[in-house]
C-alpha cells in the first residue's frame, strides 16, 4: 500500500466499519472520507490524526512514507501581488488574446468575523471564457482565517451562485445581513462553518449557503 487512501481502506475494513460508522466514530464526513480512500482529496494533518484515532492506529501508518520523514510541509517563498497577477496573465496569455470576458469583482467579503461584503463592482478581471462560464461573480479576500486553503487578505475568489455545498467545498455563507468565507462542513445530521486557520475559533450557528468558490486568484503578502 502505498497511498493514503489505500491505507485508510485497509484500516477500515480490517475493522469492520462502514464509511457510515467510520463517520461517527471520527466526526469525518461519509463523503469526505470515501474521497479520501479513492484518492480524490489528501486529507489535512489534523483530519489524519481524528481518522487514525478513530481506527485505533498510530497516523503515522496512514502517512506516506516521505511524510512520515517530515511532517511539516516546506514553505514556499511568498510572492509580491504583482509577481502572483504576472504569474496568472502569462498562465492564461493565450486564451486572454481573443476569448476573454470580463468578471465583476463586488467589494470584499470577510475570512473573518462575518460582516457586510461590499455590494458595489470595484473592478473587472479579464478570464478565459471557458472559465468565467462556470462563474457568476468575484469577490476580494479580507482577513486570514482561511489562510490554510491558500486564501490570503487581498486573494480574489471566483464564485458560483449557489444554495448547497458538499462536504469540504469553500462557500460564500450569509448570517443575517452579513457574509463570511469558510469551508463548508456537514455530516448526516448537521452542518456547519469551518475557518482555515487553526488560530480561529468558529461557533456552530445558523447560516445559508449564498454561493461556492470554483476558483481563486490567490494574492500573497509581501
Amino acid at each position: 500500500m502505498e497511498n493514503i487512501g489505500e491505507k485508510l481502506k485497509f484500516y477500515r475494513k480490517k475493522l469492520g466499519l462502514t464509511l457510515q460508522e467510520l463517520e461517527k466514530r471520527s466526526g469525518i464526513g461519509y463523503a469526505s472520507i470515501s474521497d479520501y480512500e479513492n484518492n480524490k482529496v489528501e486529507p489535512r494533518r489534523d483530519t489524519l490524526e481524528k481518522l487514525a484515532k478513530a481506527l485505533e492506529i498510530d497516523v503515522n501508518d496512514l502517512l506516506k512514507e516521505e511524510a512520515k520523514e517530515e511532517s511539516k510541509p516546506e514553505l514556499k517563498p511568498e510572492l509580491g501581488r504583482e509577481k502572483e497577477l504576472e504569474l496568472f496573465r502569462a498562465l492564461f496569455k493565450d486564451l486572454l488574446m481573443d476569448v476573454s470576458v470580463k468578471v465583476p469583482v463586488y467589494g470584499s467579503v470577510p475570512a473573518g468575523k462575518p460582516q457586510e461584503a461590499g455590494g458595489e463592482i470595484s473592478e473587472y478581471i479579464k478570464m478565459p471564457k471557458e472559465i468565467a462560464s462556470t462563474i457568476d461573480y468575484a469577490l476580494r479576500v479580507k482577513g486570514m482565517s482561511m489562510i490554510e486553503a491558500g486564501i490570503f487578505e487581498g486573494s480574489i475568489v471566483f464564485v458560483k451562485n449557489q444554495n448547497y455545498a458538499d462536504d469540504g467545498d469553500i462557500v460564500v455563507a450569509r448570517k443575517g445581513n452579513d457574509y463570511t468565507i469558510k469551508r463548508f462542513r456537514k455530516t448526516i445530521s448537521e452542518s456547519w462553518l469551518e475557518p482555515a486557520n487553526h488560530n480561529f475559533i468558529f461557533g456552530k450557528t445558523e447560516f445559508q449557503i449564498v454561493g461556492i468558490v470554483k476558483d481563486i486568484l490567490r494574492i500573497l503578502k509581501e
